[in-house]
């Protein structure tokens, strides 16, 4: 990203944090031949918002065509509070789309500091850009910490039960201090019970 332009895609309106896609067409048509990214963070620090399957699919379509990359920050998405879950951009736009994703929120293991990436095997010189970055700046990961990780990722009744308790009081504490908000007049963003455990409050007016 050094010394290269950065814009703005509106998303915010009435309370509401939603990409506009007929802004984003319209710059990828103004940045057309540059190579461009799209930087995404869903569930959302700080707005509490996500996107839906329909939403990312739309966002993808036009990606598509103007043949831009989208890098999705996902280290939210074992906390997404809605019916339907959580839908990864990789999933819709495997081609050009890489995951940024960490276990210290979805698991609930603050200052663990273990991050990992997932990146398309035709952009192998961000991985080699990555592992040279790294080799300077990062040290290695404890053991123990490494082998706790492993059981964060398995498919088990007892992870399944706490990624849904975590949820579950990750959504009621962030909808009273939303209700909290509200009861002292103080506005604030009306999507903080999609995902994440962030309010956002609107001083607009």
């Amino acid at each position: 990203m050094a010394r290269n332009n950065h814009y703005w895609v509106p998303a915010y309106k009435d309370g509401q944090f939603n990409i506009d896609l007929v802004e984003l067409e319209a710059l990828l048509n103004k940045l057309e031949g540059q190579t461009n990214y799209l930087f995404l963070n869903y569930p959302s620090n700080p707005t509490g918002t996500t996107l839906n399957k329909a939403e990312l699919t739309a966002i993808a379509d036009i990606c598509r065509k103007h043949g831009c990359y989208v890098v999705s920050d996902e280290i939210y998405c074992e906390q997404n509070f809605t019916d339907e879950g959580h839908t990864s951009m990789a999933e819709i736009y495997p081609e050009k789309t890489v995951i940024s994703n960490g276990i210290s929120k979805w698991l609930g293991a603050g200052g663990w500091r273990i991050g990992f990436m997932i990146v398309p095997r035709e952009m192998s010189a961000v991985v080699d850009a990555m592992n040279m970055y790294n080799s300077e700046i990062n040290s290695g990961v404890s053991s123990p910490i490494q082998w706790a990780t492993i059981k964060g990722f398995e498919d088990t009744p007892e992870m399944t039960e706490y990624f849904a308790n975590s949820k579950a009081i990750l959504k009621t504490i962030s909808g009273i201090f939303r209700r909290n908000l509200v009861d002292a007049g103080i506005a604030s963003t009306t999507t903080g019970d999609l995902g994440s455990y962030y309010v956002l409050m609107d001083f607009t007016n």
